[in-house]
């Protein structure tokens, strides 16, 4: 009623976290003042009903059964996009009609991505560089062997790339000036010698990679924690090349006793 539909337009947060939707609808067209909406841990299988909240600066929709995105061109002011556990894979973007993709995004700023299937093809289908600002991202078990499809996201300062099949860090180039924090925890990078165009990295993750080596690692003046659990090094010493102070983290301890501040997993992606 017209009292329900008044009272609905000052929303501000709307929280619908595992009610069991399938859809959304028409329903949140008279929160027009939506700031925050979490539509988590549902049943939706696509992105509708959100083409009137302009407002709309943080979208949650991880673990969901999400195919494809679209349905976000009506959310121009969006910042954070959460899309973690879905069902995007090689084709995320849709049809790629004007409705379709991410490409209306232009604040976004942080999108997590980590557990969808989307392969190499599935993240260059979503073209993140149309999205300028994107300053964090987390792919992590996303099935990639190479990262060339951000290599044009200048704002770039934190990616988190756990748990897929990559054998180096290279690809990064666009955002080599902006990038501080770098997660490739379980992987298979075993090819160090990329990292030196990453001179801002003040946190870099390798765990669990079957590094023997640390002979090609490169000088990364201003770091401060760095990584390497679970990978079968028998010397540390060729580590000169990285700033002095870093903290390394090796077989779970940290060099001259000092505690890594990340756990040594490497990844801060949620369950």
């Amino acid at each position: 009623d017209e009292e329900a539909g008044e009272q609905a337009s000052t929303v501000i947060e709307l929280v619908l976290h595992n009610v069991g939707l399938d859809r959304v609808g028409p329903a949140l067209s008279v929160c027009s003042a939506l700031r925050v909406l979490d539509l988590s841990f549902n049943r939706l299988v696509a992105i509708d009903g959100l083409e009137a909240l302009r407002e709309l600066r943080e979208l949650r929709l991880y673990c969901n059964r999400i195919g494809y995105i679209s349905g976000l061109s009506g959310c121009p002011n969006l910042q954070i996009l959460q899309l973690h556990g879905n069902a995007l894979g090689a084709e995320p973007a849709g049809t790629g009609g004007a409705k379709d993709g991410m490409h209306a995004l232009s604040s976004l700023r942080t999108l997590t991505l980590d557990r969808n299937a989307l392969g190499d093809a599935g993240l260059s289908a979503l073209r993140l560089s149309s999205n300028a600002q994107l300053e964090s991202l987390r792919v992590s078990d996303a099935k990639l062997t190479t990262l060339s499809a951000l290599g044009r996201c200048p704002a770039l300062s934190a990616l988190e790339a756990n748990s897929n099949l990559l054998t180096s860090a290279a690809g990064l180039e666009a955002s080599a000036s902006a990038l501080t924090e770098l997660q490739l925890s379980s992987n298979r990078v075993a090819e160090l010698r990329s990292l030196r165009m990453y001179t801002r990295l003040t946190i870099l993750h390798l765990n669990d990679n079957g590094l023997t080596s640390l002979e090609s690692f490169p000088r990364l003046p201003v770091l401060v924690e760095l990584q390497l659990s679970h990978n079968k090094l028998s010397s540390l010493a060729p580590l000169g090349g990285a700033r002095a102070a870093a903290r390394t983290a090796s077989g779970g301890a940290a060099a001259g006793g000092a505690q890594p501040s990340a756990a040594g997993g490497g990844s801060s992606t949620p369950a």
